[in-house]
């Protein structure tokens, strides 16, 4: 995983979701799936009611995240050495949803966790494509590859990251490159489907 915290931005429908997912010594946060505007006051400030809602919704994803998650303390593989399916998960503070995406049948301890969960709270399972750290192992072998392969071009694929809901991994890259050249060449090297493809920016060199 690198021990890098990897940002996403999403829109769709108005709802802007953010996530940070593993990174070594920043633990593990979640997606928000609430509209923009939802739960804050005229200042832009988060109100009471959903500061108690991201309380309530945290208190049952966090210990699913501390579970999967190797750097708090938790393990990719459960106990009889199966990697976890977990792929992503999503909140709305505002309407005390979890959105929980896994790959293939919900491990036992985890099913246990989300039975425990408040009435308040409405929990619903998705199923995925992928774990999330198969997609995290996907980034790392796309970010930094240039696409032109014979070195003529220097675009290349500037950054990646894992799609919550674990359908792939979307992709932004420098250079001209017609986005359909990029999304087959990221998908032969990252082994997982390519949800999106979009221009980055250029990295600036800081060497003087």
């Amino acid at each position: 995983m690198g021990g890098i915290a990897r940002w996403m931005v999403a829109s769709a429908g108005g709802i802007v979701a953010l996530a940070l997912v593993f990174g070594g010594g920043l633990g593990a946060g979640v997606a928000s799936s609430a509209p923009a505007d939802d739960g804050v006051d005229a200042l832009g400030l988060p109100t009471d009611d959903a500061i108690v809602g991201q309380d309530m919704v945290m208190a049952v994803v966090q210990p699913v995240l501390d579970l999967v998650n190797p750097n708090e303390g938790g393990s990719r593989v459960s106990a009889d050495g199966v990697e976890y399916g977990y792929a992503g998960v999503m909140v709305d503070p505002v309407a005390r949803v979890v959105d929980l995406f896994w790959v293939g049948e919900v491990a036992v301890d985890v099913q246990r966790m989300l039975d425990d969960a408040p009435s308040e709270v409405t929990v619903r399972v998705h199923p995925a494509k992928f774990t999330l750290f198969e997609m995290l192992d996907a980034v790392d072998r796309v970010v930094g590859m240039p696409i032109d392969e014979s070195g003529a071009s220097s675009s290349m694929i500037s950054a990646a990251g894992p799609d919550t809901s674990g359908n792939g991994i979307w992709v932004e890259y420098t250079g001209t490159a017609a986005p359909d050249t990029v999304a087959a060449l990221a998908a032969r090297l990252a082994k997982v489907d390519i949800t999106t493809v979009s221009v980055g920016q250029e990295i600036q060199s800081t060497a003087r």
